[in-house]
């Protein structure tokens, strides 16, 4: 009986040097495992341009260049700036799904949805935000994601004028942290990304602070950071708990900063404001130093 021949058939896709399209046949049974790994090794990672002239230039299909991300990966940095410019250029869902995202290692930083335990306020005069979700893929301080903030902002409305986020640490523990956590003159930081329209204006500043809450549900509130001048960008929003109030915050008596397992933002409309704001705010890289 003869032998069967096995054909091994291997695609190369080039995206640089004008998108050439290569179809080798090798003959298996003189194929080694060592020449197998060459020719798995011979491309180099992409750069930012060869991404770049193949969406603009070459019009590569979007399933074939993210097989060609996943399979050489990529050698620039991917971050919020890079992803932002490649949707710009047209670049596919596929394309930024296939991006490698760089390490996070913040306390809370949303780069996994289903660990995304967050909450809006439901109740009280603190409902202006409605829902949390995972940004997209790009809108990130660090790593490729934040923490999308769905918001309802109307000045002179009771429920509206003001609203929170947050999370309780039992149902979501942070990054090697224990819970309560003893936060007592430990510095916290959010970064936030807000847009102008929810800064309000001169007259009647918006304003976000930091808070958190023991296990007894006492609570601290951070000074107020007025966003006017802060906007499209990320701005780090801190928080020092400690025993005594802060300058324009509040802490509720026998608020114990040594047993925490609350941290949260809260927006609000500046005093006699009648803004409105209806769109998205964005958190990232929630973080603090372990004792």
């Amino acid at each position: 009986m003869k032998h069967l021949k096995l054909v091994l058939l291997i695609s190369t896709i080039f995206l640089s040097g004008g998108g050439i399209f290569t179809l080798m046949s090798v003959n298996a049974r003189n194929l080694s495992a060592t020449s197998l790994s060459t020719v798995s090794q011979t491309r180099p990672p992409l750069t930012f341009d060869q991404l770049v002239r193949a969406i603009t230039q070459d019009r590569k299909d979007d399933l074939v260049i993210a097989s060609e991300i996943e399979q050489r990966g990529v050698s620039f940095e991917v971050n919020e700036d890079s992803i932002q410019r490649l949707r710009r250029l047209g670049a596919g869902e596929r394309t930024i799904k296939a991006l490698p995202c760089p390490s996070d290692s913040s306390k809370y930083g949303f780069e996994k949805a289903d660990e995304i335990l967050w909450r809006p306020q439901k109740s009280g005069d603190s409902q202006a935000i409605t829902e949390v979700t995972q940004s997209e893929k790009g809108r990130a301080k660090s790593g490729c994601y934040s923490l999308k903030l769905t918001v309802d902002l109307a000045g002179g409305i009771k429920n509206k004028s003001q609203g929170e986020a947050y999370v309780e640490m039992i149902r979501s523990a942070p990054r090697e942290a224990a819970i309560p956590a003893d936060l007592e003159s430990v510095e916290i930081t959010v970064w936030m990304y807000v847009p102008e329209k929810a800064a309000g204006d001169q007259n009647s500043q918006n304003s976000v602070q930091v808070f958190v809450k023991d296990q007894n549900n006492k609570s601290e509130y951070g000074s107020w950071f007025k966003l006017p001048g802060y906007t499209d960008k990320w701005i780090p929003v801190k928080l020092t708990p400690s025993k005594e109030k802060p300058q324009d915050g509040h802490k509720d008596d026998g608020f114990e900063p040594t047993k925490i397992v609350i941290v949260g933002i809260k927006i609000g409309a500046g005093d006699n404001s009648t803004t409105i704001f209806k769109g998205p705010i964005y958190v990232d890289g929630v973080n603090w130093e372990n004792k």
